[in-house]
């Protein structure tokens, strides 16, 4: 009797230990997370002070396109001292190309990706990125031209189709009001996001946003869309949709929405009627 009270008092001791050791496990995971949110909204951004960045998203075949930028735009980024890139996907295969493990590029492809080298050889402003020029696929190219302003250090990273020509001096006086905790979303058109039923996300939910013809993002927005809230942003087919620009206003909303009990961050949606001017490459 004396043996099964002993027991008796033993197990109690353990399931206490227990109780105690899962407590304990479940106080440090929950700090963990609480750390972990912490430490993503603490992230440091790039080094910045590097001004205005022009990132002009354009495709493979848009030979005539750049040559046009270059042309009509680009002496006046350079005579305003901002910096600019075409970003570019990867030359597409035709349908019908061979698709198994080890296949090899299509002639298409070789051809299109020379004449890509070429070009950077003479002009040496493309940057490629990893993903088809496929429409679908416009918000990869966007997430990968906004980490590269970022990566850089830029405090005003401009996406520009390449057909439209941004206003260097319009930049210039942008960034000059842009400080260590503004997040800026200015464009050139705005939608409401209610005008098209394409507009609708899969979840029903509209939002505003400015035409990807032509729209800006400061630093700090664009640290928190694209680094911060990278889950979220990658993710966006259970509340976007294919569009970029549309996207690019949920990304808004969700930055907001993440920060709203953050007074140290102001968010600022901007139309800026004189941020490119109106003319098409043809």
């Amino acid at each position: 009797m004396f043996r099964r009270a002993a027991s008796a008092a033993v197990a109690a001791s353990l399931c206490v230990v227990c109780l105690a050791t899962a407590k304990h496990r479940l106080v440090r995971s929950e700090h963990r997370h609480q750390r972990g949110e912490e430490l993503s909204r603490a992230l440091p951004l790039p080094p910045g002070g590097q001004g205005v960045f022009v990132a002009f998203l354009s495709a493979a075949k848009n030979v005539e396109k750049r040559r046009q930028v270059r042309r009509q735009c680009i002496p006046s980024l350079k005579d305003h001292g901002i910096p600019y890139k075409f970003f570019v996907g990867r030359p597409d295969r035709p349908a019908g190309s061979p698709t198994s493990q080890g296949a090899p590029a299509s002639e298409q492809e070789v051809q299109a990706a020379g004449e890509l080298r070429r070009e950077d050889q003479e002009h040496h402003d493309l940057y490629v990125v990893p993903y088809l020029d496929h429409y679908v696929d416009l918000s990869d190219k966007t997430t990968a031209l906004f980490g590269f302003g970022l990566d850089e250090g830029y405090d005003l990273i401009a996406k520009v189709d390449d057909d439209a020509c941004p206003a260097a001096a319009t930049l210039k006086a942008l960034v000059g009001n842009v400080t260590e905790n503004l997040a800026l979303y200015a464009g050139l058109y705005p939608w409401q996001g209610t005008e098209y039923l394409s507009q609708k996300g899969v979840t029903g939910e509209r939002v505003p946003y400015f035409s990807g013809s032509c729209y800006a993002l400061s630093r700090k927005l664009a640290a928190i869309v694209f680094r911060e809230s990278n889950l979220d942003t990658e993710l966006f087919q259970d509340y976007g949709t294919n569009a970029e620009d549309n996207n690019m206003g949920h990304w808004y909303n969700h930055a907001q929405s993440k920060y709203r009990n953050d007074t140290r961050v102001k968010f600022l949606r901007r139309t800026e009627r004189s941020l490119c001017e109106y003319w098409k490459a043809k």
